[in-house]
């Protein structure tokens, strides 16, 4: 049996899962001052908090489309687990 977990960059994996293609994280989007940052492998958090702090309006964020959950559901896998 074969099997795939995905989640949200909410969640997080143990470090031994982050290699492992059976794993995957599905990257939010976060909007600051008109510019979107998505909170990926790439995310710089102290980078994300000076132009929040920075800004006049409040961030917003936004979950993954539902198609780019789909994309991640295009595998080998018996079951996938979201």
């Amino acid at each position: 049996m074969s099997y795939k977990i995905i989640i949200d960059s909410c969640g997080e994996f143990l470090d031994e899962w982050k290699d492992d293609e059976r794993f995957e994280s599905v990257p939010l989007t976060l909007n600051v001052g008109g510019e979107t940052v998505i909170d990926d492998d790439t995310f710089d958090q102290a980078e994300f908090l000076k132009k929040v702090a920075a800004c006049p309006e409040c961030p917003k964020s936004a979950c993954p489309s539902p198609e780019r959950y789909m994309k991640a559901y295009e595998c080998e896998a018996d079951h996938i687990y979201a």
